[in-house]
């Protein structure tokens, strides 16, 4: 029988709080098992982000201020 994983009437199990049994059409849950592509995603993701951050702070370097004071070009 299938139903709609939405809608479906989860029980724990009894013996392993980390296991759900749909009562309509028998599909199984772990909750709170590790997921390493996730895991490795999010990962990723940090790091991508990270570099972005340093890329874009290496970019924005202070160029040198001109003084107002511009007697060594004007001649007499």
């Amino acid at each position: 029988m299938s139903c709609n994983q939405l809608y479906c009437p989860w029980v724990q199990d009894s013996r392993d709080p980390d296991h759900y049994v749909c009562l309509k059409c028998d599909r199984e849950r772990y909750i709170n098992q590790s997921n390493n592509l996730s895991m490795l995603l999010i990962v990723v993701a940090i790091a991508l982000i990270l570099a972005l951050l340093v890329g874009c702070a290496g970019k924005q370097e202070t160029s040198p201020i001109e003084s107002p004071n511009h007697s060594s070009s004007v001649k007499f």
